[in-house]
């Protein structure tokens, strides 16, 4: 997604990005600061497209032998991409590149904003080089009966943390389960004032409560598809349930879901 995305879209804009960096004499040695997992990433922003992808590359081999030193025997669970094209499932290619033109925008708003620092706030009140999970749901999703720093939202917050700031992205994973919750009607009715209104990807794991009241997951699909984020729709659950069915009808609508 980095390196196919980036290219892509590098490629239009590099002679522009060009004269924007002369005529703002952009700083080459741009840094982001990030916080994560008990140590802090000082990590010079690239601006070359093979810097870029050279400084990810470097990050993501680290991830990688980190989940080996974690997982030992178990981690091609879910770094071998065989097995995760049937583990993980998105629902067409539409969807793929919904979620990829997202991770574009803010790997070119990061480097417009190198070279324009007031970017972030001509364009849009929200800092658009943050990339935000929220995770939705139920006491599965909020890690009850487990440490809070070790449910698998926070899990995901420390593992991809330091790839997202080699490329100039701030990663922010928020948790936003709650015990004894179905996705309806009070969550799905309140979306932005509970789960904000900045959201790049939004979970939904309420199989729990909400069984097989499939109505549950309609009324959620619909107004987490009208959320003015327009985030990518992850549900955690089975593609045989009718919740599954629910959610999925809103890519005919524009917007990227995933299983």
């Amino acid at each position: 997604g980095f390196s196919l995305g980036y290219d892509q879209a590098l490629t239009s804009m590099s002679s522009s990005l060009q004269q924007l960096k002369e005529q703002k004499g952009g700083n080459k040695n741009s840094i982001i600061n990030t916080n994560g997992a008990g140590a802090n990433y000082n990590i010079r922003v690239p601006e070359s497209t093979v810097e870029l992808l050279g400084q990810f590359s470097k990050e993501y081999r680290s991830i990688q032998s980190k989940l080996k030193e974690d997982y030992a025997d178990y981690v091609g669970l879910f770094t071998d991409k065989a097995r995760l094209d049937v583990l993980f499932h998105m629902s067409s290619e539409e969807s793929k590149s919904r979620y990829l033109r997202r991770i574009v925008k803010k790997l070119v708003a990061k480097q417009i904003q190198i070279t324009n620092p007031d970017y972030s706030t001509t364009v849009t009140d929200e800092d658009p080089t943050t990339f935000t999970w929220v995770t939705a749901g139920d006491a599965s999703a909020a890690g009850y009966g487990n440490l809070f720093e070790e449910s698998y939202t926070s899990a995901l917050h420390d593992t991809v943390l330091s790839a997202f700031a080699s490329v100039g992205i701030n990663f922010v994973a928020k948790n936003g389960g709650i015990a004894g919750y179905g996705s309806g009607p009070d969550l799905s009715l309140c979306m932005e004032s509970v789960f904000g209104d900045d959201i790049d990807v939004l979970t939904y794991d309420f199989g729990m409560m909400d069984g097989d009241q499939t109505y549950r997951a309609g009324l959620w699909s619909s107004r987490a598809a009208a959320h003015p984020s327009r985030p990518l729709l992850l549900m955690i659950d089975s593609q045989e349930t009718g919740r599954w069915e629910q959610l999925a009808q809103f890519e005919k609508r524009g917007t990227g879901v995933a299983l």
